[in-house]
């Protein structure tokens, strides 16, 4: 089947949505006719031309006034919402994923809905509003894109240079405000699609916001441990990041102890390496011979907790235990970064002890003696946003 750009409002039928990387808007593939087949041979209704697709991958299903999707004993999976599934209703805004190919299904026709609604009387009706939901994820689209929810993007700072390195931009921190608290507000938990749909925005918003400070800068962004689980729908959503942001300087980080302690989060890991993305794992709070048993892959980035920071001024075993974390990352081939770093004597002993980058949010205050001075006595306009 051909697919075709359709016009909102216009629709008679159901269709799958897809967005395309570098197009202007979504592809929409109308379901017009059931069973609706999708597969990677030329025979099916929706071809996807991956090895990673069966021959006959899943089909669409119209019983009893409702849309339901079935797998057909694919090798990788039909999911739905970030779940494996072998049979399931399908309701307006779900997200179908397979292989690399991220799909939202629209009921389209009034009719169609009509009918659903008839059938919710009984009691096999769905617990959830699927109405309700999307309305909240438009909410929360308008809020992110009209600014209302400013991205928090923390420099990186390379001391040896004194110039900016990179940008972390900040996941959803403690005493934000949940969807369930306020609908516009931008969702913690990703149990539900509308919230990971919000958590995919934000990082839209945040790969856009550094696009327009520096060209030529990593920009680290995090994901999620849950949301790994959406399995091949994560690696799409990155994958959409990355071709917005470059090849190059997009870095993905996930916590360092959901991938140690985690053989699942390893494996997505693994996955990320092997299609070209750059790892930091954040948050790490070890030792020497912790940085040394770093489970494969190894990361291009350890973003050390805040808790290191708080040990440069304590004295000589301190400064010792960050030279035995330093010499073992440089052992395996990683870089470590130092954060919480917020006076001009943290930056000072970082630099003594060899650390070459640093994430500060504090780039307004009184420049330092070292190489960073460079940065904060000049005219330039990112110190001030970032004051």
């Amino acid at each position: 089947m051909q697919t075709q750009l359709m016009q909102p409002g216009k629709a008679s039928v159901p269709w799958l949505e897809r967005f395309v990387p570098g197009g202007n808007a979504p592809e929409r593939t109308p379901i017009q006719a059931l069973p609706f087949t999708i597969g990677r041979i030329d025979t099916v209704d929706l071809q996807i031309n991956s090895t990673r697709v069966s021959r006959e991958h899943a089909v669409i299903l119209l019983e009893g006034g409702a849309y339901r999707i079935r797998d057909l004993g694919s090798t990788n999976g039909t999911f739905v919402n970030g779940q494996r599934i072998e049979e399931v209703v399908l309701d307006d805004g779900d997200m179908v994923v397979i292989a690399d190919c991220e799909f939202t299904f629209v009921s389209g026709a009034k009719s169609a809905r009509a009918n659903a609604t008839q059938v919710m009387s009984g009691a096999g009706a769905p617990k959830v509003d699927f109405r309700e939901q999307i309305a909240a994820v438009r909410r929360i689209q308008e809020s992110l894109l009209h600014c209302g929810a400013t991205p928090k993007l923390e420099p990186i700072l390379n001391l040896e240079t004194g110039m900016l390195f990179g940008y972390r931009s900040l996941a959803l921190g403690q005493g934000e405000r949940t969807l369930e608290h306020d609908p516009n507000a931008i969702a913690p938990s990703t149990s539900n699609t509308s919230a990971w749909r919000a958590l995919q925005l934000r990082r839209l918003l945040a790969s856009e916001a550094f696009l327009k400070l520096e060209q030529d800068a990593l920009l680290l962004l995090e994901l999620r441990p849950d949301e790994v689980a959406r399995g091949f729908a994560a690696e799409a959503h990155l994958l959409r990041l990355r071709h917005l942001v470059g090849d190059t300087r997009l870095v993905v980080g996930l916590a360092a102890n959901s991938v140690t302690d985690t053989p699942e989060i390893g494996e997505f890991c693994a996955r990320l390496t092997h299609v070209g993305f750059r790892l930091a794992y954040l948050d790490f709070l070890g030792s020497k011979a912790q940085v040394s048993q770093l489970a494969d892959p190894v990361p291009d980035f350890l973003v050390l907790a805040s808790n290191f920071a708080r040990e440069l001024q304590g004295g000589n075993r301190q400064a010792r235990q960050l030279s035995g974390v330093l010499e073992a990352c440089q052992e395996i081939g990683t870089r470590p970064i130092v954060t919480g770093i917020s006076t001009k004597e943290d930056e000072e002993a970082c630099y003594k002890l060899g650390f070459q980058y640093v994430i500060t949010p504090r780039l307004g205050r009184k420049p330092s003696t070292s190489s960073v001075a460079k940065l904060l006595k000049s005219n330039d306009p990112r110190v001030e946003s970032f004051a």
